[in-house]
């Protein structure tokens, strides 16, 4: 399950203004990564994040089961930091490349993080397939050629 970290320990995450905008700690976040037009979420919320947990939403608003899927529970469908496995940095298919960091986040606490080394990444990536391509071709086009020498052999052998 892939969700964008909103809230973290201490922040107040809330949807939506009169703008249609989600808010952390009273500040209006751009979220240029929602597709569609209209509020940054369906429903409304105003959720204050406990220490120690997160609150996370998808980006596809109207159909993700996110922490808002979860508010009439105990944490508020916040969940605990250490639940977070992974950072996504880039979109391998339908091809994307690398994420941009969100802008809007960099004067919450906490800012934003630098991406991983995605780019080395992909290039390691793009060489070993290059590689095992090059590989898997490499045997049929030797016996051709092989083919190819033992023909003209014949060939030349045949005219002598």
């Amino acid at each position: 399950m892939v969700k964008r970290v909103v809230g973290t320990g201490g922040d107040t995450v809330a949807c939506c203004g009169t703008d249609g905008r989600m808010t952390v700690n009273g500040r209006a976040v751009e979220e240029p990564y929602l597709r569609g037009d209209g509020p940054a979420s369906p429903i409304g919320f105003t959720v204050s994040v406990p220490d120690g947990k997160l609150f996370l939403l998808g980006d596809e608003r109207r159909n993700s089961v996110d922490s808002r899927s979860h508010l009439q529970e105990a944490g508020r469908g916040t969940v605990p930091a250490g639940s977070v496995s992974a950072r996504l940095d880039a979109v391998a298919w339908p091809l994307g490349g690398v994420l941009e960091r969100p802008r809007s986040f960099a004067a919450l606490p906490g800012g934003i993080s630098e991406p991983g080394p995605i780019r080395p990444v992909l290039a390691s990536v793009t060489l070993g397939a290059v590689l095992i391509l090059g590989g898997a071709a490499w045997g049929p086009l030797a016996g051709l050629a092989a083919r190819r020498r033992a023909a003209a052999r014949r060939g030349a052998a045949a005219d002598a």
